[in-house]
């Protein structure tokens, strides 16, 4: 099975292709697709562009495309159910967030992700999408060719890289007393408009969060400081951004610019900032580490920045290790961008023991796609064989009555001249005796036809006569002939002659004779007369008369 995941950013598309098996699977495609940074070009028909390439480049039938919906369109929230079970669990969320969100259950989708199940139920990441938003997924999807089988939320498909998505939600006992704070890690995604921060302790997902705030608030500080375009400004941040670790050694304008990097990234510090201090307060959580990836976290120096700025350790996320086989190499560009594609992948490959968040629910559930899609591909094949064999199955029938009948008047036919040549009557009229009168006749004419092939076949002496009357004669050549050899139509000679052109005459008349053409020299014993030459030949003949 391929597993397709499509995500779709404001800078770039980006796609990961995962070949799965029954035990594991292989990351074995990446690529991006870049959006024009152009704020006057239509979006929406570039992504679409992209999106029909992809589409014309699988088969949908052996093909499960996975897309997400943007984290900042979807409401997440922290539940704690009494019970365990998930189709009892979906029922009641609509109700448990009726208070919590700004949202009419009529014009929602609501899922539920069980992260852990405790002795006293479930904890639960309940999610609330729009159908607004959820309906521009689909429906762009399917403007383009593709049939998406699962649209997942950007947070919850980027904390697979987190958790352990392949086993079924942890199992945990409440314990008394004051727990000890639980272990906790953060993935900072830093996007073009936007950052993705997901959280997780102990191998499981607790929440998702969106800033407002990504690289494009960095390139226009550049943009407004040095009166660059934007473009320019976006080129600049790609290629020559850094942020210094301290100011010794560096010129006046090296300093100026890291300053204003710094500047720009201090409204996400603070959203991050207040967001890991709410999560350490409600959770009991003590983080350790945060990974870096999105392409705005390949500026140089960020790491040691947001280390100093946060006090916790801050590195970019080398994820490539995790997966059994990958196309992409650790600490590459590629990396960088790739987790949240990656993610959306890995959606795909989940089983109903811990299943995707997929939000194709309602109105917009898949209705035996794959069979319309196998239908409409296979439609006339299909149509065109079981014309095929219904004209089959007729000729079949309307054959088996000619078979029958036929052997029925063949039958009577056998009786009658079996009484006729054979004189055979009655009950001596089977068809046993009439199979046996017919071999013996058989035999009798392949008889005769042996007789007649004998007393048709010439004699060694006739051969011999052929072969003087075709020779030059006595006056120009003299052969004497010891002995011959007869088998079917194979003639052997043996003889002598006393001069050697007499030995080439006689071989040049053999060959005449021969039906191929073809004269095999024999050693042939020796003669007590030593000025004679010896000879023996082999060729192939027509024995039969006049021949």
């Amino acid at each position: 099975m391929v597993c397709v995941g499509i995500d779709i950013g404001t800078y770039s598309v980006k796609l990961v292709e995962l070949q799965s098996s029954t035990k594991t699977y292989s990351l074995s495609r990446f690529q991006e697709f870049l959006l024009s940074a152009d704020p006057n070009k239509d979006k929406k028909i570039e992504v679409l562009d992209i999106l029909r390439q992809i589409a014309q480049a699988y088969d949908p039938i052996t093909t499960k495309f996975i897309l997400v919906v943007p984290q900042q369109h979807v409401v997440l929230r922290h539940r704690h159910f009494p019970f365990k079970e998930r189709y009892k669990i979906l029922r009641s969320i609509a109700f448990d967030l009726e208070d919590d969100i700004p949202l009419a259950q009529e014009d929602s989708i609501f899922d539920a992700k069980i992260t852990r199940i405790l002795d006293t139920g479930a904890e639960v990441i309940a999610s609330a999408c729009p159908k607004i938003y959820l309906k521009e997924v689909v429906h762009l999807a399917r403007e383009a060719g593709i049939e998406a089988e699962i649209v997942s939320i950007e947070g919850l498909a980027l904390g697979n890289l987190l958790e352990n998505w392949m086993e079924p939600p942890q199992i945990k006992s409440v314990l008394e007393g004051i727990p000890e704070p639980r272990n906790a890690e953060l993935i900072l995604n830093i996007g073009h408009t936007r950052t993705q921060l997901v959280a997780a302790a102990d191998k499981a997902l607790l929440t998702a969060r969106n800033i407002d705030w990504g690289g494009k608030q960095v390139a226009e500080a550049i943009a407004n400081k040095y009166g660059l375009h934007y473009l320019e400004a976006l080129k600049d941040l790609q290629k020559k951004s850094f942020i210094l670790p301290s100011s010794e050694g560096a010129t006046k304008d090296q300093v100026i610019f890291s300053d204003l990097i710094k500047q720009a990234f201090e409204p996400m510090i603070q959203e991050v900032r207040f967001s890991i201090i709410e999560l350490m307060a409600n959770n009991n959580l003590l983080f350790s580490k945060i990974h870096l990836c999105g392409g705005t976290s390949q500026i140089k120096g960020l790491g040691p920045f947001l280390t100093q700025k946060l006090d916790i350790a801050v590195n970019r996320f080398r994820h490539v290790s995790i997966h059994p086989q990958s196309v992409l190499g650790e600490g590459t560009y590629e990396e960088a961008i790739s987790a949240t594609a990656i993610g959306v992948s890995l959606e795909g490959l989940k089983r109903p023991r811990h299943p995707a968040s997929n939000l194709l629910k309602e109105e917009f559930a898949r209705q035996a796609e794959s069979l319309k899609l196998w239908w409409e591909k296979w439609r006339y094949t299909v149509q065109l064989s079981g014309t095929a064999f219904l004209i089959l199955f007729i000729y079949s029938v309307i054959k088996d009555d000619l078979a029958i009948s036929m052997n029925e008047k063949v039958l009577e036919v056998l009786k009658t001249q079996a009484a006729t040549i054979a004189d055979l009557k009655g009950n001596q009229a089977s068809p046993n005796n009439i199979r046996k009168f017919v071999k013996i006749k058989k035999e009798e004419i392949s008889a005769r036809k042996v007789a007649n092939q004998v007393k048709s076949l010439n004699s060694p002496l006739d051969v011999l006569a052929f072969i003087n009357q075709v020779s030059p004669g006595p006056k120009k050549m003299v052969v004497e002939i010891r002995k011959v050899n007869i088998e079917n139509d194979q003639l052997e000679l043996f003889g002598e002659v006393s001069r050697t052109e007499y030995l080439n005459q006689f071989q040049q008349v053999l060959q005449n004779v021969a039906m191929d053409g073809k004269v095999t020299p024999l050693s042939s014993p020796s003669h007590p007369d030593p000025s004679k030459r010896n000879f023996g030949f082999r060729l192939k003949i027509d024995r039969h008369r006049g021949g």
